[in-house]
């Protein structure tokens, strides 16, 4: 199989600390992930996993590695990242897991409008 384009699906899995799951996906959804997008971030899907009531999933896109790195870099080192949402959301996070593979754009579009919460 040939990949026909540079684009890469980043796949987060959190374990996050029993009883804390409802905050942090609050938390996660009404302030952080609007902030992931300012800092160029494509969102693709969020939300608790339906398999314990202790994991929980975000997906995001970029057309490249160096991409992913710059928005990184960009969004991690924001001073509001820093000051509000790192101490509010880390606390909740006893583990996080992350992979990087590469899909091709129809894949992430079409994942954008059918995974949802």
């Amino acid at each position: 199989m040939t990949q026909t384009a540079d684009t890469l699906l980043e796949v987060l899995i959190y374990k996050i600390s029993p009883g804390k799951r409802e905050a942090f996906h609050q938390a996660l959804q009404h302030s952080a992930l609007p902030r992931m997008e300012r800092a160029g971030l494509t969102l693709v899907g969020f939300g608790p996993s339906r398999h314990d009531q202790d994991s929980y999933y975000l997906l995001r896109a970029y057309p490249s590695m160096e991409y992913h790195a710059q928005t990184l870099g960009r969004h991690y080192q924001d001073l509001g990242w820093l000051e509000q949402h790192h101490p509010e959301l880390s606390p909740m996070v006893e583990t996080c897991s992350v992979v990087v593979v590469p899909c091709e754009p129809e894949g992430i579009e079409k994942l954008k409008h059918t995974i949802y919460y």
